[in-house]
């Protein structure tokens, strides 16, 4: 009884649901131009041409609305269409540095394969906002081609290297009218290498140090009934 006790007890605090819905798309590659005007990326009025990227889309495909038809699949969604976008996430890092893009105002990831001998996806993430203080808006697009067939399902797992051809645009502004100026200006366009779709597997969270007390209490009662065990 205490053996499944403490058994129970572990795999109830260690257990981490997962969902096979929630994908990532990870586009990498060299910047083929682009211009940091104020430093998102490290340095106020950069060139970021020729340095390398790494573009991450996480998506859920129980999110928003979804297409599925002869070798196409998509989902789309955000406030244009009144559900939550599928887009949870995208995040772009060059030069060290990392910055995100917002996919409220609208979000999607498309996929589309004859089966063969062709296939390409883009993902896309979009977010606009504005009140009496900024006027920003964000944007980023990426587009994938191969010379290779899939399934053309958003779900399934692939790591697409074989004579890839793509793009990807993007631009990031916001204006403050505080002091009447770009606090936040960046764009430039990316070229493809390498794109890979796997399962979205989020970062593990610590246990809380109450849980770690627990843990422990039932592994020094063990200890204890062990050594009671030896002495009898």
């Amino acid at each position: 009884m205490f053996k499944i006790l403490c058994t129970t007890t572990a795999l109830a605090l260690f257990a981490i649901p997962a969902s096979a819905a929630t994908m990532k798309a990870v586009y990498s590659g060299k910047v083929n131009y682009g211009y940091d005007m104020t430093g998102v990326f490290g340095t106020a009025g950069a060139d970021l041409s020729g340095l390398d990227y790494v573009l991450t889309y996480v998506y859920d495909t129980s999110k928003g609305y979804r297409w599925t038809s002869g070798g196409y699949d998509q989902v789309y969604g955000g406030e244009w269409y009144g559900k939550e976008s599928p887009v949870l996430s995208a995040t772009l890092k060059i030069n060290g540095h990392s910055t995100e893009f917002g996919a409220d105002s609208y979000g999607s990831s498309y996929a589309y394969s004859d089966q063969s001998s062709y296939s390409y996806r883009y993902d896309y993430a979009y977010d606009y906002s504005y009140d009496d203080t900024h006027y920003a808006y964000d944007y980023i697009y990426s587009y994938g081609g191969f010379s290779q067939g899939s399934s053309g399902n958003l779900e399934d797992l692939a790591t697409l290297t074989e004579a890839a051809y793509g793009y990807s645009y993007f631009e990031k502004y916001v204006y403050d009218y505080s002091d009447w100026s770009a606090s936040s200006y960046v764009y430039g366009s990316l070229a493809l290498s390498k794109l890979s779709v796997s399962e979205y597997e989020p970062a593990a969270v610590p246990l809380p140090a109450s849980a770690l007390m627990l843990v422990a209490g039932f592994g020094g009662l063990g200890a204890l009934r062990v050594m009671r065990r030896r002495a009898a």
